[in-house]
């Protein structure tokens, strides 16, 4: 092993073992931990699909698009906990809605039960919770309202950010979808 690296491993060893909000003094949480995951700027996949499609109940009046955004977590030796969420949603350059999500209601005991359709999740990460060396997608489910005319062409953009919790304190991440298109064709029925 290289000197320079076994003194990386032992300055992580012992920064561990330190008490947390004296972590958040010394250490910047932005440049430890936050350079390392990387949320991407591009749409992974996305699916659309028709009311009927996606078993919703009778009379449901939204059809949705599930956008796929890429994440990496290319930290060595810590996860990350996702703490906020604010995303706005735009379809056709209008603003429709805001997904906001915070962890208070995962500490309050608020749960979305199985009969109710959440707005975002996360593949390949636990209750929010990123593990270090992994990368996976964060899902986000865009409902359009009955008056959005899927018989044309239809863009989605989200713009938010994502404050995210390490053992080194909050650091927060821009969230930019670029537009995704979403042609009457692709949509599955």
């Amino acid at each position: 092993m290289e000197p320079i690296q076994i003194l990386s491993n032992f300055l992580w060893t012992i920064a561990f073992k330190i008490p947390k909000w004296i972590r958040m003094k010394l250490f910047n949480a932005e440049k430890w931990v936050g350079k390392y995951f990387i949320i991407e700027p591009k749409v992974d996949k996305f699916e659309a699909e028709k009311k009927e499609r996606w078993r919703a109940l009778p009379n449901y009046p939204f059809d949705r698009v599930l956008i796929r955004i890429p994440w990496d977590n290319r930290s060595h030796h810590c996860d990350i906990e996702l703490k906020e969420l604010f995303l706005r949603v735009f379809v056709n350059n209008a603003p429709i809605k805001y997904i906001i999500w915070s962890k208070k209601e995962k500490e309050v005991g608020i749960t979305i039960s199985s009969h109710l359709e959440r707005e975002f999740d996360t593949y390949n990460a636990e209750d929010f919770v990123f593990r270090k060396n992994s990368k996976g997608l964060l899902n986000v489910y865009v409902y359009l309202p009955s008056y959005v005319d899927t018989s044309s062409d239809i863009y989605i953009e989200l713009i938010g950010y994502a404050i995210f919790d390490s053992p080194f304190g909050e650091f927060a991440k821009k969230i930019q979808c670029e537009r995704v298109r979403v042609a009457p064709e692709d949509w599955k029925t």
